[in-house]
């Protein structure tokens, strides 16, 4: 995609840990720049984590949910995302949706978008995603 409109193309991947995101994953946005180089932008990191005392599972580790549990898609530049209705933006956005299935009956996402003034990504979760 062409996540800032500068014309260059960008791209974004979900890189895991070597055991494939079962302790750690996360969603980059790599920027090209006019010299044909990429700087990376970290988007969304989703690691194992400790439950809480509060938690039904006090001192557990909880997993991430899983990489394989999602897509990652670039939304066009005035286009609509279908299943979740976010858009249209001026810059192609990026989409992190999750997949729809049993373990996963309300179904949620996050988009990212260029902005100029933060001179980076706005984040926002979205869910209830239409079918």
């Amino acid at each position: 995609g062409d996540y800032n409109g500068d014309g260059l193309a960008d791209w974004a991947v979900m890189l895991t840990d070597p055991e494939g995101g079962r302790r750690l994953w996360k969603v980059v946005a790599l920027m090209q720049t006019d010299d044909g180089s990429y700087e990376a932008y970290e988007l969304k990191r989703f690691k194992e984590e400790t439950a809480g005392r509060d938690h039904r599972k006090a001192g557990e580790v909880i997993p991430p949910e899983p990489p394989q549990h999602f897509e990652l898609n670039t939304l066009a530049a005035g286009q609509r995302h279908e299943r979740s209705d976010e858009g249209p933006y001026d810059v192609d956005a990026i989409i992190l949706a999750a997949v729809e299935n049993a373990e996963s009956p309300h179904p949620f996402g996050y988009r990212f978008v260029w902005r100029p003034q933060l001179k980076g990504f706005a984040t926002r979760r979205f869910s209830g995603m239409s079918e």
